[in-house]
C-alpha cells in the first residue's frame, strides 16, 4: 500500500524577474507548477495510493483569480475518481490569513484546522489510517506545533504532517520550529514535512521523517530534480521511502573550470559542453542553466572586460533545449598582485592601494556594510527582488568578489587608457 507526500507546490508562484530576460523559456516557466501538480496525480494514481499529503505552501500567497483555487480542485477530483483521499495543512505562504480568496474543495479533500492539530481517520482495505496535521493562521508562526499533536490513536497507522524549519535552516525562515526528537516523541509511524525546498530524510527507522521537497524548482537556487516521496506501508509501518522527480523544468548551476582555456572561444566552448551534461542528466526536460566560470587564468580581466559578449557566445553555442540564464565569472587572475609602491601616483596605483587596502583590514571592510546596504536600498525592486538575492552588501565574501572584479575592469580600462595617451 503506498501514500505519495509532497509539500511546497507554490501553484502558479509568481516568477519575478523573467520579463528582463528576452530569451527566458516564460511560459514553460510559469506554467511548470501546474504540470508537476498533474504528475503528482498521475503518479499517486499509477501507485494506486491510498493518500496524497500535501504539507504546505500548496500555493504561493493570495491567488491572483480563481483559476489558480479550480487548477487544484480539478486535479483533486482526478484523485476521487480513484477514491484517494487528499490531506492539505497550510503553511506559511498559504496560510490563512494570506490567502483572501477560497472554494469549497471537492469531498475528498481534508484542510486541516490552524487553531489546533487535527486527526482524520479512515480505513482502506484493512489498514486504518490515522493522518495528523494543523495549518498555520498566519505567515510567521514562531510557535512550536509539535508539542500540541495528539497521542497516537492505537491500532492505526499514524502519520504526522507539519509546515516547519525544525531547529533552523540556513535557507529558510525558522516557522513553527522543533526538534526531530520532539517529533519521535510523539510515537507516530512517519511524518511528512514541508518548508524545506531540499529533499531529504532527516530520521529513518521505524519512524521515518522527510521532507520531500517541492515539486518544482522555481529559480536558480532551486537546482536539480524535485518532485515527492512514495511511502510503502506494510503492517502499520512505513517500509519504504521513495523519491519520485515529477519536475518538467530543470534548473542547474554549471561550474566551469576554465584554467586550460587559451581564448574567449575555447572558454564558451568548455561552457557549452558543460551545459550539455547537464541538459543529458535533466532527462529531456527543459534547462535553465546558470554558468560560473572559475579557475586561475591569464584570461581573467578579458573575461570580465567582456562579460556580455562571452555571455552571448554561450548562449549561442549551447544546446537549443538549454537555457543560460546568467553568466557568472569567479575566475582569479593566473598572477601575482603586484605591490604598486608608495611612490607611484597615477590612478591605476591609487586604485590598487585603496581596494588592497580594504581587503586586507577587516574592520574597514566592516565599516563600509552599513553604507553599502544603503545603496543596495536605493537600486530598482526587481533587482532587490531577485529570488538568487545578487546583491548582498552584508555579505563580506561577495563584496570581496565584486571588489576583484572592480579591480580587474578598472586595471584593463585604466591601463588602456594610458597606452592610448602616451
Amino acid at each position: 500500500m503506498k501514500i505519495v507526500a509532497c509539500a511546497d507546490v507554490h501553484l502558479d508562484s509568481r516568477l519575478r524577474g523573467l520579463d528582463a530576460y528576452e530569451s527566458a523559456p516564460k511560459e514553460a516557466i510559469r506554467g511548470a507548477s501546474r504540470a508537476a501538480l498533474r504528475k503528482v496525480v498521475d503518479l499517486a494514481i499509477e501507485e494506486r495510493a491510498v493518500a496524497l499529503l500535501v504539507s504546505g505552501d500548496l500555493f504561493d500567497g493570495d491567488w491572483a483569480d480563481y483559476r489558480t483555487g479550480l487548477h487544484f480542485a480539478a486535479e483533486m477530483k482526478r484523485l476521487d475518481a480513484f477514491g484517494i483521499r487528499a490531506f492539505v495543512a497550510w503553511g506559511n505562504h498559504d496560510a490563512e490569513s494570506n490567502v483572501s480568496l477560497n472554494l469549497a474543495w471537492p469531498g475528498n479533500v481534508r484542510v486541516f484546522p490552524s487553531d489546533a492539530a487535527a486527526t482524520e481517520r479512515f480505513e482502506i482495505e484493512g489498514l486504518r489510517l490515522a493522518i495528523h496535521g494543523r495549518s498555520f493562521p498566519q505567515r510567521d508562526v514562531t510557535e512550536n506545533l509539535a508539542l500540541s499533536y495528539p497521542a497516537p490513536v492505537a491500532g492505526h497507522l499514524n502519520v504526522g504532517m507539519l509546515h516547519t524549519a525544525l531547529e533552523g535552516d540556513a535557507q529558510h525562515a525558522r516557522y513553527a520550529p522543533c526538534s526531530p526528537a520532539e517529533l519521535l516523541a510523539r510515537s507516530y509511524q512517519g511524518w511528512a514535512l514541508g518548508h524545506v525546498h531540499q529533499r531529504r530524510i532527516v530520521a529513518d527507522g521505524a519512524c521515518p521523517i522527510l521532507y520531500p521537497g517541492n515539486l518544482q524548482g522555481r529559480h536558480v537556487r532551486e537546482t536539480g530534480p524535485k518532485g515527492c516521496a512514495v511511502l510503502t506501508v506494510e503492517d502499520r509501518q512505513i517500509v519504504d521511502v521513495a523519491f519520485r522527480n515529477v519536475d518538467v523544468f530543470r534548473w542547474s548551476v554549471a561550474e566551469v573550470d576554465v584554467s586550460s582555456a587559451v581564448d574567449l572561444d575555447s572558454v564558451a566552448r568548455l561552457a557549452a559542453d558543460l551545459v550539455r551534461v547537464h541538459l543529458h542528466e535533466a532527462a529531456g526536460r527543459p534547462l535553465a542553466c546558470r554558468v560560473r566560470l572559475g579557475g586561475r587564468t591569464d584570461l581573467h580581466d578579458e573575461m570580465v572586460d567582456r562579460l556580455a559578449e562571452l555571455e552571448n557566445s554561450i548562449r549561442s553555442t549551447a544546446p537549443a533545449d538549454a537555457w543560460i540564464e546568467k553568466l557568472e565569472c569567479r575566475t582569479s587572475p593566473d598572477r601575482e598582485q603586484s605591490d604598486p609602491g608608495p611612490d607611484r601616483t597615477d590612478a591605476l596605483a591609487e586604485v590598487e592601494r585603496t581596494l588592497r587596502e580594504i581587503e586586507s583590514n577587516p574592520g574597514l571592510l566592516a565599516e563600509l556594510l552599513p553604507d553599502l546596504a544603503k545603496l543596495a536600498g536605493s537600486l530598482p525592486a526587481e533587482i532587490r527582488n531577485d529570488p538568487e538575492g545578487p546583491i548582498r552588501p552584508a555579505d563580506p565574501d561577495w563584496v570581496r568578489a565584486r571588489m576583484e572584479e572592480t579591480r580587474s575592469i578598472l586595471t584593463r580600462r585604466l591601463a588602456g587608457t594610458g597606452r592610448e595617451d602616451a
